[in-house]
């Protein structure tokens, strides 16, 4: 339903409900001048005394008592006690009755009304109508468009208590009123019930049972809907036959009672349920609501079970007052809403002064205003025209004032439109602002600002301020998940500065909004009122497919979007500036629309710095630990070689980001044996750094208990990292462990770059023999058992060994070429003759030539030992 024609039936329901409650108040006090002090029922066409007031004016009937006569004319099957009370108080008749089968007269008077009764009547007929029509107008004019207000509306409205004795004398169309909205009133269970259901979100019930919400109404339109009209009818059309019937729709009567009350204790059920199962926030808004329709509900239920299942005689003095207190007890209802909407700002109720000011001057055009304007103006023009051209041709004045009508009412619509309206906007509706002045608080405030959360409040708060908008949501781009999160929503609470973070609303990161805006700077216009418009067609709940649109959809909804704009930088789009309509209803305007998009400009710049700050803080953090982690690497490597009596031992590390995943190491052995490792971790970094502190303390440990079988301890660390680590964790190890008293050699290599050794007896230069030891098996972490083999070798005095890296043999120079092995050879060759310190330091001199001014790209790792 279109937003106009939700006005339309809006007005119709409340006009009629207004002239119902209007019309059964002013029956029930135009029928009850006086009291009878008795009251009798009609069964079979014979009417019997069924109560009498003890110490009444009737106090010489007695119930059971059949009436005959009144004033001596035969009673029928008419009610006797409605025309009684007509007569003013002291009116005196007769009444002749049959009591054990002897006919008897009595003379007796009418009283004035009690007034407890007067008290009662005004109350269940006047104040109790009056007030819940008037919340419930209010409530539907505040927020026509909302499903849980126009439930709460309609509820309201509906509660208009049943009709009065009778009502003759009313006009005819005042009756048919009285009939159509005594027929409305009927689904006011329901309607509570629905309400429960939905308040103040959805039921779980609802997601099992989905067309609950339907299917509540069925009993209603099938049951009470037929019963109720045609009771109602009978008594506006047809009084006598209602009396003469009275008694054969006394079992439906009773049913529809007992049916409302198991709506009402159905709906009081689910806000319970409800309230059990919300949030904090929200329980806190609905403890007072809760309590309300506790006390104000449960007196009436319990009344009804009294009434309907109780002893069969209550006395009539008790019931009055229970009655009365139900009544009493039941304005809880509504002064609990009323209590929430004040005080938790449930809905702004002083915008309701301001909404009818803007519907009469603003929203509309001022109608009346426009029909006085051309009315003055068409009688000034017609009367000089007839004065100086003296036609009497009633054609042509009559067009000529047609036409002179048109164009006046034109003229004086876009004068309205364009200065009044704006002007009475900008009074009542919006503090005056000054762009200038916005743009400049906002750029100083967020020049200094790196908290998101304290840039997108100061924002949404000052769009509100200024536009006076319902409310202000931004949404920023989470990088995790590629969605716009809600950073902030500004509500307008009656002025109040209430600024929510709201967990569950995100508009997905291909949402269509979010397409639009990322590949359009201009502001969406969004309407879920207009049947036409893209957002009905595309996110209304009836269309919308799939959850992406769902969840845009249903965000767009609770955020109550008017209007859109992008918050981008460059060609990434940072975020979303959702706004509400405006408390004045008039659409944004132009100037509205720069500064806002200006306002978005300057955010997107202050979210690019946020983060470009926050990049920096965490790059000096993350350069900090590095050197931390750098310093404590530092230390696992050897501060020296140990002393050798027939070797000399020399390494260097080189990380290509300060910490890496290169390692080498010097092990003393017991019985003259030193070890010697290298290892490189597969990948960079901190993470390669890790794994490798794993291998030098798995290293470490076990070293100097396996003795010569190196086979052992490669496969045991193997095992160790294959099942500690995840698959893609490996790392090449070369071991050896070198006898001073043998000068013999014996090492495993697992998938590492074969070390070269260089024989000392051949002559210097680049003739020197090369040996590469390939002996071994597979990177150790990757496989779980594998076996190794273990090669020895016998050293001479002069022979050199240097263990490396693939950073060695893979440096780049500028033309991209790699050092590669034969270079490294060479080099060595050509460094043999000097001790191991010299070799290593040479060496990664030459390196540092090779690759001149390109980055090194990982881990540089040299070891020498050098045999004397």
């Amino acid at each position: 339903m279109s937003g106009r024609a939700r006005l339309i039936a809006g007005g119709i329901f409340f006009a009629l409900m207004f002239a119902y409650a209007a019309g059964g108040a002013y029956q029930t006090f135009a029928t009850r001048r006086s009291t009878a002090g008795w009251l009798a029922s009609i069964s079979g066409g014979r009417v019997r005394v069924e109560t009498v007031s003890a110490g009444g004016p009737a106090a010489a009937l007695n119930s059971g008592d059949e009436v005959v006569a009144v004033d001596g004319e035969p009673v029928g099957g008419t009610h006797p006690v409605f025309d009684l009370m007509r007569r003013p108080p002291g009116h005196s008749y007769s009444v002749t009755v049959l009591r054990g089968g002897e006919r008897r007269e009595f003379r007796l008077q009418t009283a004035p009304v009690p007034p407890f009764t007067k008290t009662f009547l005004t109350l269940l007929t006047v104040v109790i109508p009056a007030f819940f029509l008037a919340t419930g107008l209010a409530v539907f004019l505040l927020r026509p468009g909302d499903k849980q207000a126009w439930l709460l509306a309609l509820m309201f409205g509906m509660f208009v208590p049943s009709f009065p004795d009778t009502l003759e004398g009313l006009p005819e169309w005042m009756l048919w009123a009285m009939v159509l909205g005594g027929v409305v009133s009927c689904f006011f269970a329901a309607v509570f019930f629905h309400f429960f259901l939905i308040f103040p979100e959805r039921s779980p019930l609802l997601k099992r049972f989905p067309r609950l919400e339907v299917m509540l109404y069925v009993p209603q339109a099938l049951f009470f809907a037929p019963v109720v009209g045609a009771m109602t009818y009978l008594q506006a059309f047809a009084p006598e036959s209602f009396q003469e019937r009275e008694a054969d729709l006394a079992l439906p009567n009773a049913a529809v009672s007992v049916l409302l009350a198991l709506y009402v204790a159905a709906g009081v059920a689910s806000l319970l349920f409800n309230y059990r199962h919300a949030g904090r926030q929200s329980r806190r808004k609905m403890r007072v609501v809760v309590a309300g329709c506790m006390i104000g509900f449960l007196p009436t239920l319990l009344l009804m079970a009294v009434y309907f299942y109780g002893p069969s005689r209550l006395d009539a003095s008790l019931l009055r007052w229970l009655s009365a207190g139900a009544a009493l007890a039941f304005l809880f209802f509504p002064l609990s809403f009323a209590y929430a909407i004040v005080r938790h700002k449930v809905i702004p109720v002083r915008l309701i002064i301001r909404r009818g000011i803007r519907y009469v001057f603003a929203s509309q055009g001022s109608v009346l205003l426009e029909i006085i304007v051309v009315g003055l103006a068409l009688v000034l023009f017609l009367r000089y025209m007839l004065r100086f051209t003296g036609t009497t041709n009633t054609l042509a004045v009559g067009v000529v004032a047609g036409v002179f009508s048109v164009v006046v009412w034109n003229l004086t619509s876009q004068l309205h439109h364009r200065v009044i309206a704006p002007a009475i906007d900008r009074r009542f509706f919006r503090r005056a602002y000054n762009a200038q002045q916005i743009l400049s608080d906002l750029g100083q405030a967020l020049r200094l600002m790196t908290d998101m959360r304290e840039m997108t409040s100061l924002v949404a708060t000052k769009s509100r301020d200024a536009l006076q908008t319902e409310n202000v949501s931004i949404f920023l781009r989470d990088a995790a998940t590629g969605a716009y999160a809600c950073a902030a929503s500004s509500q307008h609470a009656g002025g109040e500065n209430a600024c929510e973070v709201f967990d569950d609303l995100y508009l997905p990161g291909d949402a269509f909004v979010v397409r639009r805006l990322r590949e359009s700077p201009l502001p969406l216009v969004v309407n879920f009122d207009d049947p036409q418009s893209w957002a009905s067609m595309l996110l209304s709940e009836e269309i919308a497919t799939g959850p992406v649109r769902r969840r845009e959809g249903d965000t767009l909804r609770r955020v109550k979007s008017a209007l859109l704009l992008p918050v981008a930088s460059k060609n990434e789009l940072l975020g979303v500036i959702s706004l509400g309509p405006r408390l004045g209803d008039l659409p944004f305007s132009r100037e509205d629309r720069q500064m806002l998009m200006a306002v978005a400009w300057q955010m997107a710049l202050a979210v690019d710095n946020a983060r470009l700050i926050r990049r920096k803080v965490e790059e000096e953090r993350l350069l900090r630990e590095i050197e931390m982690a750098k310093d404590v690497q530092r230390r696992l490597f050897p501060d020296c070689a140990p002393p050798l009596l027939t070797a000399e031992l020399a390494g260097v590390c080189h990380p290509a980001r300060g910490v890496g995943g290169d390692y080498y190491d010097f092990i003393q052995l017991g019985g003259d044996c030193v070890g010697v490792a290298v290892a490189d971790v597969a990948g960079k970094g901190i993470s390669a750094a890790l794994l490798m502190s794993t291998v030098q303390a798995s290293l470490r440990s076990q070293a100097p208990t396996v003795g010569g079988r190196l086979t052992e301890l490669v496969s045991s660390m193997n095992r160790l990292l294959n099942r500690s680590t995840d698959s893609a964790s490996y790392a090449s190890f070369f071991y050896a462990q070198y006898d001073e008293r043998t000068r013999a050699l014996t090492y495993v290599n697992a998938g590492h770059n074969p070390p070269i050794i260089l024989d000392g007896r051949a002559p210097d230069g680049d003739g020197r023999a090369a040996r590469f030891l390939t002996t071994g098996g597979p990177v150790i972490g990757l496989f779980d058992e594998f076996t190794y083999e273990q090669e020895t070798i016998q050293f001479e005095p002069g022979d050199v060994l240097v263990a490396y890296t693939d950073g060695v043999t893979e440096a780049l120079n500028p033309r991209g070429e790699e050092f590669g092995e034969e270079r490294l050879a060479r080099a060595v060759a050509r460094l043999a003759h000097l001790p191991a310190e010299d070799v290593v330091a040479r060496l990664s001199d030459a390196l540092a030539e090779w690759a001149r001014d390109t980055p090194q790209h990982d881990d540089v790792t040299l070891v020498v030992l050098k045999v004397k």
